[in-house]
């Protein structure tokens, strides 16, 4: 799932025997922020978000994972809520650039 654009305040996405992603990365997340809830029974649910929103990630892992990559975010910035539950799968939300954005010129 790739939405662009404003998105609606909850999403939900599971995975059964495969693999799921959300990008949230050129969606516009309301500014009272998103909630996520995602599934993972033996397979793995992705979220990515932009680098300019938070993430409050509560999961429950059962013989599963959830990870937490996005590091930090401007105080002001809108949260990703994120309740997740694992089974036999892993939850893993990470943080990338939208799509659009140019390539830093100094790292070449």
């Amino acid at each position: 799932m790739r939405p662009r654009g404003e998105v609606a305040q909850r999403l939900r996405s599971w995975a059964v025997w495969g693999n799921a992603e959300i990008d949230l990365r050129d969606a516009v997340i309301p500014v009272n922020g998103l909630d996520v809830r995602v599934w993972a029974y033996l397979g793995d649910v992705t979220v990515v978000v932009p680098p300019n929103v938070q993430v409050s990630l509560v999961a429950t892992p059962l013989l599963g994972r959830a990870v937490d990559d996005t590091g930090s975010a401007p105080v002001a910035a809108p949260t990703v809520r994120i309740r997740a539950l694992a089974l036999f799968g892993d939850i893993n939300v990470r943080t990338e650039s939208p799509s659009g954005w140019a390539s830093d010129p100094d790292s070449n």
